[in-house]
């Protein structure tokens, strides 16, 4: 499962497993979201994070768009993503244009893959809005925490549903219910056939999003998959204050230690590739039960010895 912005850099190493076993590529949806292009009277853009990393890397396709075109897409986006990343972009839009669900645009985007026993399952059946504004200014979430401002609500027809919402002081709309989300059909399928299942972060906004996410941790538990959860020892504490920020408006306190509480009762192994990071110390005052090399890195994430670990879970 990947989770958040940020590189992933086991994903290569867990999607090229020389095995004819299949394989499941649980996408984080949660915090997908639409915001309008730069110029007025053009269909407002999606974004879709983790989707795109592991299509960015699996697939098999030309997505190459004409090079006025991709000029175009530059002119309108606001991320400020490479060539090839809006490439993938206008694809992966185009095919949830011409599909009429979730399960049946992954299940298209999979057959474009280099491997043909690995198949992309989104965690949920929808992306919630979550929004946060302030005054006169809003934006997704998601996109606040990338970009680190709100838009102006007047120039965004697609956010009129919003604005009612008012308030002095920045706030949040949309995260209600997390809690009651339910896995997709397609991932519980996937996860009632696994031994494992490897949950990759990169970002601490949407690892706290999925900390809160109560029912899905709950039947991700109760389900047959050891659960892996690596967290790479930047994430043991907050980056910049905007991170603080969402966390406090998120409920989840002033600290990471709330977020690794909720995450410590559904994962049968929390692993740091990097040492002396903080972790360790996070999960004792949790309470979390430590055994005696489980963040000593016994899976290095740079040689074979992860795969390894991950194979031995077969025989657990």
């Amino acid at each position: 499962m990947l989770i958040g912005t940020g590189p992933f850099e086991l994903l290569s190493r867990l999607a090229n497993l020389d095995d004819t076993k299949k394989h499941y590529i649980h996408c984080f949806n949660i915090l997908d979201y639409l915001v309008p292009t730069k110029e007025e009277n053009i269909t407002a853009r999606a974004y879709r994070s983790e989707l795109r990393r592991v299509f960015k890397l699996l697939k098999r396709v030309d997505t190459t768009i004409p090079s006025t075109q991709l000029e175009q897409l530059h002119k309108l986006d606001y991320l400020d993503l490479d060539d090839i990343d809006l490439e993938i972009n206008a694809w992966i839009q185009q095919v949830f244009d011409n599909k009429n669900n979730y399960d049946a645009v992954y299940r298209f985007l999979s057959g474009d893959l280099t491997k043909s026993n690995i198949e992309l399952v989104p965690l949920t059946n929808t992306s919630p809005e979550i929004i946060l504004y302030k005054g006169n200014k809003i934006a997704p979430l998601r996109f606040y925490y990338q970009k680190k401002r709100l838009l102006d609500r007047d120039t965004i027809p697609d956010f009129e549903q919003f604005r009612g919402l008012v308030s002095e002081e920045l706030a949040i709309h949309g995260n209600e219910g997390l809690a009651s989300m339910e896995l997709n059909e397609e991932a519980r399928a996937g996860l009632k056939n696994s031994s494992a299942l490897v949950i990759l972060a990169s970002d601490l906004v949407s690892l706290g999003i999925f900390s809160l996410m109560t029912s899905v941790l709950e039947e991700i538990k109760a389900l047959p998959p050891k659960v892996v959860l690596v967290i790479p020892g930047e994430l043991s504490d907050f980056a910049d204050y905007t991170e603080e920020e969402i966390f406090d408006l998120l409920g989840l306190g002033g600290s990471i230690s709330k977020m690794i509480d909720k995450l410590s009762h559904s994962m049968d192994y929390i692993i740091s590739p990097d040492q002396d990071n903080g972790l360790r110390e996070l999960l004792l005052e949790t309470g979390y039960q430590i055994e005696d090399d489980q963040l000593e890195d016994p899976v290095p994430t740079k040689n074979t010895q992860f795969i390894e670990f991950l194979q031995s879970l077969d025989k657990k």
